[in-house]
């Protein structure tokens, strides 16, 4: 176009900045990437040039700056003396986003008409390429924050959601645990009443509806309070653990074995008819009679009374089968104690 050099103008917050310049025998167009029009040395346009372009939002045409009226006393004409100089805005939306700045510092009046024309179309198509560069830019910017945004709070949702695991894991541990010590007997560490009720009635649910057979023992200590009296309640209460233990060692990992009173056991067993269920009662009050506790200095031996019921087909409750059995344990004692006795 006639020019021995130019740049590209950008202005951004009422700032203006050079981003990238060339020089007519040199190839390599210079990015300068936001480098102020006025620098330490002065200025690298002719500012009065800029300003009046930017104002008048059209193209500034000068024929020879060295002497034009308007612009021979700008500080960049009177040091690098430039001769022709064209600058042309570069316009988006009624806006001045830019300048095409062109000198020639050889010869006076090249920019003609004609190449005016055809800068003036470069020009739109460069406004047009900014602003499409800017766009890009902030989307650019945009998708960045908002997957920096989804990823902060997908984050944010993995260590509340692990937090919101452990404290349900926790609560979970803990109801179990509050249950567990709920049903279970302090002294003894087996199941207590509460426990064993609940888990015989389901036994005896299933076992009524599939027509299984199903037993229940209660198991008392004979003389249990001539124990205490005796040798005393510390006593008594290894007494009560070793026969739990002894009865744990006789029954099957299906049964289930509780202290439901004082010196009282009862035991539910799935699965087993009446001939099974009193030779296991059998088994069992025999072990109890061999073991010998040791508490202390005191040594001594005891022994169990054991009622048992079958279910029946009238037992629809829990109660009504120990209510069975604790009418058998009752025969029992009245038979002088440590037998066994079914209802």
């Amino acid at each position: 176009a006639g020019a021995t050099g130019g740049s590209l103008l950008l202005r951004q917050q009422n700032r203006w900045s050079i981003e990238a310049s060339a020089l007519a025998d040199d190839q390599d167009v210079r990015v300068l990437e936001g480098r102020p029009i006025e620098g330490g040395e002065g200025p690298l346009v002719a500012l009065r040039v800029v300003d009046e372009v930017a104002r008048r939002q059209e193209a500034v045409v000068i024929a020879d700056a060295t002497i034009d009226e308007d612009f021979m006393t700008d500080r960049y004409v009177v040091t690098v003396r430039p001769r022709s100089v064209l600058a042309l805005p570069l316009i988006n939306r009624g806006q001045v986003i830019g300048i095409l700045y062109l000198e020639n510092n050889l010869a006076a009046g090249v920019f003609s008409p004609d190449k005016l024309r055809l800068l003036e179309l470069l020009s739109a198509q460069i406004a047009v390429s900014i602003e499409n560069a800017r766009l890009y830019e902030r989307l650019e910017r945009m998708n960045l924050t908002l997957e920096q945004q989804v990823a902060d709070r997908t984050r944010e949702l993995e260590q509340k959601t692990q937090a919101l695991t452990e404290r349900t894991e926790a609560l979970r541990a803990a109801n179990a645990e509050l249950k567990r010590l709920a049903t279970t007997d302090a002294l003894t560490g087996i199941s207590n009443r509460r426990g064993f009720l609940d888990v015989a009635a389901k036994e005896l649910e299933r076992a009524g509806r599939y027509r299984r057979s199903l037993s229940l023992f209660v198991i008392d200590i004979d003389h249990f309070k001539q124990i205490n009296d005796g040798y005393g309640h510390s006593a008594g209460d290894d007494a009560l653990r070793q026969v739990a233990e002894t009865i744990k060692a006789q029954i099957r990992s299906t049964d289930y074995l509780a202290r439901i009173g004082g010196e009282e056991f009862a035991v539910i067993l799935p699965e087993t008819d009446l001939d099974a269920a009193i030779y296991l009662a059998e088994r069992i009050r025999a072990a109890v009679a061999a073991a010998e506790v040791v508490t202390g200095q005191y040594r001594f031996s005891l022994t169990i009374s054991v009622g048992l019921a079958v279910i029946g087909p009238n037992d629809v409750t829990t109660d009504q089968m120990l209510a069975r059995a604790d009418q058998a344990l009752y025969r029992a004692k009245g038979k002088g104690r440590n037998c066994v006795v079914a209802a």
